[in-house]
C-alpha cells in the first residue's frame, strides 16, 4: 500500500505533524496515543518507537469524559504547549439538584440542563461544577462532560478510533495545518 516508501527511516520521518481525534469516554489520553499507536504501526509494518517517533497530546481529558484531543506526532510534539493553556470548549450536564413536579423527591424529574463552557487550560470543569452547588446553598456533581474545542480544532475536526488509520492521519494532518497557523497568528494578534 505504501510502495512509494524505500524504507522504514522514510515512513517514521513522515510521521509528524497536528491533528485531533476524538477521546470516547472509558479511555485515557494515554489509551488514545498507545491505540493510534498500534493502529499506525500495524498499517506501516514498522516499530515506531524503535526510529524515535514520539505521540503526545495537548492535555488530559479525564477518563470518564469524552470529546476532542489535540495530538501531535514526532517533532511536532514540541507545539502542543500551546494547547495547553489554549481556548476550549464543554459541553456539561450538571445535577444542581433535581427539579421534580411536586417539589420534593417523590415526584417525577421534570428538567434537566445542559451548560456550553468556554475556558482556558487549567480550568477544571467538574470543580466549578461542584462550586457552583455550594454557591447555591446545594450541592453538585457532574454526570456528563464533553469535550467540544481544543484549540482550533472542533469535533467535526476529529478523527474517530475507527479512523485511525496513518492515511486518514497524514490526511487529517495537512487539513490541521493550516487551521492551526490561522488559530495562532489570532492569538498571537
Amino acid at each position: 500500500m505504501f510502495q512509494n516508501f524505500k524504507d522504514s527511516r522514510k515512513m517514521a520521518n513522515s510521521l509528524k505533524g497536528i491533528f485531533s481525534v476524538y477521546k470516547e469516554k472509558g479511555m485515557t489520553s494515554v489509551d488514545v496515543l498507545r491505540f493510534l499507536r498500534l493502529q499506525i504501526e500495524d498499517d506501516l509494518g514498522l516499530n515506531t518507537k524503535m526510529y524515535g517517533v514520539r505521540f503526545g497530546h495537548g492535555g488530559i481529558l479525564d477518563q470518564s469524559s469524552c470529546g476532542v484531543l489535540a495530538v501531535a506526532l514526532g517533532s511536532k510534539c514540541k507545539k502542543l504547549k500551546w494547547f495547553y493553556e489554549g481556548d476550549k470548549k464543554y459541553s456539561a450536564i450538571g445535577c444542581l439538584g433535581v427539579s421534580t413536579d411536586t417539589y420534593d423527591t417523590s415526584g417525577n424529574i421534570t428538567g434537566e440542563k445542559p451548560f456550553d463552557i468556554h475556558c482556558s487550560g487549567g480550568f477544571f470543569v467538574r470543580s466549578f461544577i461542584h462550586d457552583l452547588g455550594l454557591a447555591l446553598g446545594s450541592f453538585a456533581h457532574m454526570l456528563e462532560l464533553e469535550r467540544t474545542q481544543h484549540g482550533p480544532f472542533t469535533i467535526k475536526d476529529a478523527l474517530h478510533q475507527y479512523q485511525w488509520s496513518y492515511a486518514e492521519v497524514m490526511e487529517a494532518i495537512t487539513k490541521a495545518d493550516q487551521m492551526c497557523k490561522e488559530y495562532f497568528i489570532k492569538k498571537i494578534r
